[in-house]
């Protein structure tokens, strides 16, 4: 059991040293930033889409927002691609699109019967009569500035372009640990490895949101396709595996909304982590017997496979109590593993704590304990995420389920818990907090102390799991759901 042990932390310390060459790449190319290589001298014409379901506490703020872009009205269409299904959020998006067309704006909302392929089969209809030559994307949780076109449309002046993505930034990082946490961990995303990987000449995504589009590139590709959950990731590899480059603009930032809650925030990741995996079998031999050449289809596979990290660390984890109960370690195994662990965990804490620094312009301490929450944060999805990864791996058919947006309420009592959040999830996740408490007391027992600092992690992250999972019920007063 020590040596499968040593061989699954080998395993997760090769992905540690991955994100130590992701940081060396971002550090090597962090002045060369992308400039259109001319402007148009006539604007070209874009079409915005606003894919929205049932959105009714954000949904105003997106579309006022998305008005006042300042792009010439003869040259800007808007779509609302709705698919809502509650009256209240359909008024209110008719409501303001009768006010903003007696503006002059060119904007219609277009609803379908069947949400058939959810927002990748609303984004192919949308399509279909989309007037502009590029397209624009934007959830309904995020609220453009009103350069936000003026600033990324230039780059399509080079006919390759296929895509130009833009960072996220947050309304809300500040408002609990819950948010903060997850700012730190898209900041590593969009800061370090968009970034790097862009400027390495690797492939990126684009994430579903905040970015525009050539509308030939997404034609040509093969368009939106809703056989995985993350379209976006899926459309932007067969894009460019067809040919188009994308570009990706850290400095410049559309504010959104992060979820607020552990409901919305487990239910945004279960989604993305099995989107991820799906894309990984759709189009594994496709990348591998590409054109391109072994740094591309590497930083590919690193990129879609990071996923699979989250059940070996979890089954890292698990197997600590039956190790201290029934395996008499030898001591330099036990630091060569010790040795391991920590240099995953230092590149990991390297990474966000850099990724950090350079998103907010904080000092190094803050940096650093930023990066600790981020690491308790990412390590409590391991269960969540695991089953997502299990699911993938099994091909299981799930239904594109929305990230709910509060709009900065304290509560999102509008969600049906039962069905949706896998209430069975609090408990197993409760009993893994005593589960690693009771390994964490046995390795001190047993004197054992090459495991505390490991123990000591998932004590932590599940603890901070289980508080934000009684703190959701609590504010939704739930706890009936629990036992029906």
């Amino acid at each position: 059991m020590i040596y499968l042990y040593i061989l699954l932390l080998t395993i997760l310390t090769v992905f540690g040293f991955h994100r130590l060459s992701l940081i060396l790449a971002y550090l090597k190319h962090k002045k060369n930033v992308p400039l259109p290589e001319s402007k148009f001298k006539d604007l070209p014409k874009v079409t915005i889409q606003l894919p929205v379901f049932n959105e009714k506490k954000v949904i105003e703020r997106l579309i006022r927002s998305v008005s006042k872009i300042n792009y010439p009205k003869d040259k800007l269409q808007i779509q609302i691609l709705d698919d809502s299904t509650e009256e209240d959020a359909v008024a209110i998006v008719t409501s303001l699109v009768k006010e903003l067309k007696a503006q002059g704006l060119d904007i219609e909302v277009i609803q379908r019967v069947e949400r058939k392929n959810y927002k990748a089969g609303a984004l192919a209809n949308g399509l279909k009569t989309a007037k502009g030559e590029f397209i624009a994307i934007l959830d309904a949780d995020f609220t453009p500035n009103s350069d936000f076109l003026q600033k990324v449309i230039h780059h399509f002046t080079k006919d390759n372009i296929g895509m130009v993505q833009v960072r996220w930034g947050y309304l809300n990082r500040a408002h609990s640990l819950l948010t903060k946490g997850q700012a730190v961990l898209l900041d590593g995303h969009f800061q370090i490895e968009h970034t790097a990987r862009n400027r390495s000449k690797n492939f990126f995504n684009f994430n579903g949101t905040a970015g525009v589009w050539r509308k030939e590139a997404i034609i040509k590709a093969g368009n939106w396709q809703g056989d995985t959950l993350t379209e976006d990731l899926d459309l932007s590899y067969r894009a460019q595996l067809h040919g188009y480059e994308f570009i990706y603009l850290v400095d410049y930032s559309v504010p959104s909304e992060l979820p607020m809650d552990i409901y919305a925030f487990k239910s945004q990741q279960h989604r993305w982590t099995l989107g991820s995996v799906q894309v990984f079998f759709k189009l594994a031999k496709r990348i591998l017997f590409s054109k391109y050449n072994f740094s591309i289809k590497y930083e590919a596979f690193a990129h879609l496979g990071a996923n699979f990290c989250y059940p070996l660390m979890l089954i890292l984890g698990l197997m600590l109590v039956p190790l201290n109960l029934t395996v008499d370690i030898n001591p330099k195994i036990s630091l060569f593993a010790s040795i391991f662990f920590l240099t995953g965990i230092i590149s990991v804490l390297i990474f966000y704590s850099i990724a950090y620094k350079q998103s907010t312009l904080s000092s190094y301490p803050k940096s650093f304990l930023n990066a600790l929450l981020g690491l308790f944060v990412g390590t409590a999805l391991s269960l969540s995420n695991s089953i997502a990864v299990f699911e993938g791996l099994i091909k299981k058919e799930r239904e594109f389920t929305r990230t709910p947006k509060s709009g900065f309420l304290k509560s999102n009592k509008d969600i049906k818990l039962k069905g949706q959040w896998r209430p069975w999830l609090v408990y197993i996740e409760g009993g893994l907090l005593l589960y690693f408490l009771s390994g964490l007391a046995l390795c001190i027992i047993n004197k054992n102390y090459a495991f505390v600092s490991f123990l000591m992690l998932f004590v932590v992250s599940f603890g901070f799991m289980t508080l934000e999972n009684l703190r959701y019920l609590k504010i939704n007063k739930d706890f009936d759901s629990l036992t029906k």
